[in-house]
């Protein structure tokens, strides 16, 4: 019984939560979802710089690829304000930018190459 006891305990004791240092945000983000934004933005770039390059190949895609680019113009607007606020110690809404990103990835989504 001791040693039912003694082994529960220990297995209990290696259950506990350790509590750890939340991750920074990398240089130049001022927060979490200023970087969440950034990477967000970085990604849909990336994405449409692939796309241009292949719309040659696949002339059906101008119209929604020229849509994204618009839309990401515009989200990329939204962003560049929301980090100059947070830059200036305030606090801005990210609703706006989060609504911009959403539409560049729908936007990309529905872009299908051959």
């Amino acid at each position: 019984m001791k040693r039912a006891i003694l082994c529960l305990t220990l297995v209990l004791a290696g259950c506990g939560v350790k509590a750890s240092a939340p991750v920074p945000p990398p240089p130049g983000a001022v927060n979490s979802i200023d970087a969440q934004f950034f990477a967000s933005l970085s990604a849909a770039q990336a994405t449409l710089n692939s796309l241009k390059a292949s719309e040659p190949a696949n002339p059906q895609i101008k119209t929604a690829l020229n849509q994204a680019i618009e839309d990401y113009n515009l989200a990329e607007v939204a962003y560049q304000t929301f980090h100059a606020a947070l830059l200036a110690g305030q606090t801005p809404d990210s609703s706006s930018v989060q609504t911009s990103i959403n539409q560049v990835q729908s936007d990309l989504a529905g872009i299908k190459v051959q």
